[in-house]
């Protein structure tokens, strides 16, 4: 069984990257920072405006269970370690965005100004989650590409999966 924790405290990028995560998130499993971003997205001549994107590490679609279709990928931690302008899409986002399928994986999607390639297309599943935005309907981006080109301040969410709840001294008896 796995464990999705979430940590929604605002800290920086330099905050994050210097903490010692063997101790202090007892032997997690994986995890993964992520920005949020609420953004005009366009494909040729169709413009979406106000869509969620995530930049996140390539380990977000392992803790999130995200699955692409075959012959599609989630970007990789090459495509982070090199800032590839890549993208992945939600089922209902490329519904919106695009007239008809197959949808042309390999084209451009235009986040603002910048274009990303359209690698995958996230395949829709059940979602019980009542605070969060469906996976159906957000577009994931390598957090890498999106710190190089906006700066970002602050970090908005950690995730943080992990395998076996007895290492978490939270679930140990007192």
């Amino acid at each position: 069984m796995r464990c999705v924790f979430f940590f929604f405290k605002q800290k920086t990028a330099y905050e994050i990257y210097q903490c010692d995560w063997s101790s202090d998130v007892c032997s997690s499993d994986l995890v993964s920072i992520q920005y949020d971003i609420f953004t005009t997205i366009r494909h040729k001549n169709n413009e979406i405006k106000y869509e969620p994107i995530r930049a996140v590490s390539s380990r977000h679609a392992a803790i999130h269970n995200i699955e692409v279709a075959s012959g599609q990928r989630f970007f990789s931690e090459a495509d982070v370690k090199d800032r590839r302008p890549v993208i992945v899409i939600g089922s209902a986002m490329a519904n919106k965005l695009f007239t008809s399928k197959p949808y042309p994986i390999g084209d451009a999607i235009y986040i603002g100004n910048y274009p990303f390639i359209l690698i995958g297309v996230a395949q829709e599943k059940p979602q019980m989650n009542s605070l969060d935005i469906p996976n159906a309907w957000l577009g994931w981006i390598p957090s890498s590409t999106y710190e190089m080109l906006a700066n970002p301040k602050k970090i908005d969410v950690i995730s943080i999966s992990y395998k076996d709840f007895d290492k978490l001294p939270q679930t140990k008896a007192n």
